[in-house]
């Protein structure tokens, strides 16, 4: 019988085959007491293991291609961080000395202390990095137990997993895997970034992935829309082989870079969300008309000392430059002040409310005036747009502003040269997105974070699976605030963008479009898609559209709206 499982779309193309399920240990942990005289051995034990991680980690990067797979390469490099991390291994060995307990539950106690670190975190891509602390944990207990995970991959097949460990990724980049399925991670997942830079569809978040499917059955993965389908028919799958022989010539990487216009010939500028500098020369490539957001977090996070204000400027300057004549926006750090300062403040109770984005980097300003300085230096070789997070106040932005002019004057004193920059505001707060007509004042542009927005308008935590079905993009709160910004910016003749997940949705475009944002930033995958599905729509028919969505009263209501007005047009991307 064939069944459907609705997920999230990570990665995207579809695929048909056998599904590939892992032959694996489970791990059963227990707590037990050593002697004294055997502590030492313990220890000699447990760094054995790491050892064995380390090489296990080298080897699958000796089989990696340093082109094609450059992105799992920067991956496993963090992954390797993780296990030469002297806090993460001498806290296990204090463990194990002063409690006097086995390797294996001294881990696992320390693995739980840092998952519930990471929980605290608001920050997806961040928040998403306990698996792959976790992933290690399971490497070392593998390793410590001498258990091996094995895989039948004698034919072509869609690797099904309840969770993905850097040790699978040799598997993906073999040439009969030709999906992924995950019952857990999310967009910003490594395994996301890893299907995305080889070209492998893949679908996460299934609940309870591994009791719904056998291995060996035949399923059907949809990375464009989040389906996974259990014993797909044969009429299901023609459909699919049907769409692909349609949009054959169309998803080829490069693309004309110029706008893309509506129906009735309105230009919409399609830019790119990116983190590392591997997607951006992969952005270029997709035709992407500049950067709409540089997350930064990476160059934080990926060591434990800040970056310097040259490896910063490297690292923007390089951007920049591929994108001369383009706008790259790169937002200002937005993560927890205690997550760089973690000796100066306490872990917040609540950190979607707490120390972070604008708040940090105006507490810690000697932070903020490093990396505004690698900015500004980069500006000096191509357009800049300089993007504030977590705005609440014309104050905040007032104050970020004379600290970059003191720091573009500092720079000309001391022999620099800087571009002219745009400076612009995260509109991710419900109190941002009253006061876009106060904020334009002092600002060249806004953005719309759409996934904090609906999470703070919403009160959400989109961690909480207990309450994450609120997370409603087209509830209608979430569309008046947005239709609210836009006609601010409008009435202020500033620029608006969206650069969240909501304009990396088809459904969600007509809407985007007719409340009146004209600059999209999306994931790099969904690009050439977007332009298709947006040259079928007619922009004075999406303006009607809004003012009809945002006086239903729920967002299934909504939802149902557009698909009976775009039934054809989605249909075609589907």
């Amino acid at each position: 019988m064939t069944v459907y499982l609705k997920g999230i779309a990570i990665s995207p193309g579809w695929a048909t085959g056998k599904a590939i399920m892992p032959i694996s240990s489970v791990f059963d942990i227990s707590r037990y007491h050593i002697s004294a005289d055997t502590v030492p051995s313990e220890i000699n034990r447990f760094l054995s293991a790491i050892e064995k991680s380390k090489k296990e980690i080298q080897g699958i990067s000796e089989k990696i291609d340093p082109v094609s797979g450059k992105e799992a390469l920067l991956i496993l490099d963090m992954h390797m961080m993780i296990l030469e991390d002297k806090s993460f291994v001498e806290n296990v060995i204090t463990r194990i000395r002063d409690n006097s307990i086995n390797t294996e539950w001294a881990l696992t106690e320390v693995l739980s202390n840092i998952e519930k670190t990471f929980d605290r975190i608001e920050d997806e891509y961040i928040k998403e990095r306990k698996f792959d602390v976790a992933h290690e944990g399971q490497r070392i207990l593998k390793n410590l137990s001498g258990q091996e995970a094995t895989y039948d991959l004698a034919e072509p097949g869609i690797i099904v997993l309840s969770s993905f460990a850097m040790s699978n990724t040799p598997y993906l980049m073999k040439d009969n895997v030709i999906g992924l399925a995950l019952e857990t991670g999310g967009l910003v997942s490594h395994p996301a970034i890893i299907a995305r830079s080889l070209g492998i569809p893949a679908v996460a978040g299934i609940k309870n992935l591994a009791s719904k499917i056998r291995d060996g059955q035949n399923i059907l993965i949809d990375g464009d829309n989040g389906i996974l389908i259990v014993e797909p028919e044969l009429e299901i799958i023609n459909k699919y082989q049907d769409t692909r022989a349609h949009k054959k010539g169309s998803d080829t990487l490069h693309e004309v870079r110029s706008s893309t216009q509506t129906k009735d010939g309105t230009a919409i500028k399609i830019m790119a969300n990116i983190e590392f500098l591997e997607e951006a020369e992969d952005a270029f490539n997709a035709g992407a008309e500049g950067i709409g957001l540089v997350r930064t977090e990476y160059l934080y996070t990926r060591k434990r000392e800040l970056p310097s204000e040259e490896t910063s400027f490297m690292h923007y300057s390089t951007i920049t430059k591929l994108f001369s004549g383009s706008q790259v926006t790169i937002r200002t750090l937005d993560i927890g002040g205690d997550k760089i300062f973690s000796e100066l403040y306490k872990k917040s109770e609540n950190p979607a409310l707490g120390l972070r984005g604008i708040r940090v980097c105006l507490k810690e300003q000697s932070l903020f005036r490093t990396q505004i300085r690698a900015i500004l230096r980069a500006s000096a070789l191509g357009e800049i747009g300089i993007l504030l997070p977590m705005i609440s106040s014309v104050g905040e932005v007032q104050t970020a502003k004379k600290i970059i002019e003191e720091e573009r004057k500092n720079l000309a004193a001391n022999g620099y040269k800087t571009g002219a920059t745009k400076l612009g505001a995260l509109i991710e707060t419900p109190a941002a997105a009253m006061i876009v007509d106060s904020l334009s004042g002092t600002l060249d542009f806004v953005s719309v974070g759409t996934n904090d927005l609906i999470q703070y308008t919403m009160a959400i935590d989109r961690g909480d699976e207990d309450v994450s079905y609120l997370y409603q993009p087209l509830h209608p709160a979430v569309l008046r605030i947005l239709l609210l910004i836009a006609e601010q910016a409008e009435r202020s003749k500033i620029p608006a963008q969206i650069c969240g997940e909501m304009a990396s949705v088809p459904l969600y475009l007509p809407l985007l479009i007719g409340m009146g944002f004209s600059e999209l930033s999306m994931n790099i995958g969904i690009m050439n898609r977007a332009r298709r599905f947006i040259a079928k729509i007619n922009r004075a028919h999406a303006k009607t559209l809004v003012r009809e969505a945002v006086k239903l009263p729920s967002a299934e209501e909504v939802e149902k709206f557009i698909m009976n007005t775009y039934t054809k047009e989605l249909e075609d991307e589907a």
